[in-house]
């Protein structure tokens, strides 16, 4: 079993949706089909798994006999992505502090466990702590208004993971 890894730390607001997206789930904004489009060809092209990072991931379980406590966001983010052969790998833990520190977080468990990681992306709408903890040559920083992961940013998602964590 290859246990080599690159990872997209996925944000969803922002990011899967903007000022554009017609589909809703519970009244509020829902997932972009045509922005689900630039993350599979993300994957497709560097066979990258799917951690969420967004506050949809709060009520979304990797375990299958858990799935039916998932919310509706949970539920509307997998159909979205199932409808174009992808799916979430895991999700990173709460955030106590910021979400890079999380995503550092994560990345030391993942690597604990015999993992190896050979590049990261993290596609989020806002710069949370990432400055701060030199993080920023791993983000693609997308915008609500900017029209999310737009197929420039999918190019330069594709550049990062290119290069060796």
């Amino acid at each position: 079993m290859d246990n080599r890894y690159k990872i997209v730390f996925l944000d969803i607001d922002g990011v899967l949706n903007c000022s554009e997206t017609k589909e809703t789930v519970d009244g509020y904004i829902g997932i972009d089909r045509n922005l689900v489009k630039n993350l599979k060809e993300l994957v497709d092209e560097t066979s990258a798994i799917i951690v969420l990072t967004s506050t949809w991931k709060k009520r979304w379980f990797k375990n299958p006999q858990l799935k039916r406590f998932q919310d509706n966001f949970a539920s509307a983010l997998e159909l979205a992505l199932s409808q174009y052969g992808l799916q979430v790998f895991d999700k990173t833990k709460e955030e106590i502090y910021g979400r890079g520190s999380v995503i550092i977080n994560y990345l030391d468990d993942f690597i604990s466990k015999g993992n190896e990681v050979e590049g990261i992306v993290i596609l989020d709408d806002m710069p949370f702590d990432y400055e701060e903890l030199k993080m920023t040559e791993f983000l693609v920083e997308t915008g609500f208004e900017e029209g999310g992961f737009t197929i420039e940013a999918l190019e330069e998602a594709k550049e990062v993971l290119r290069h060796r964590f």
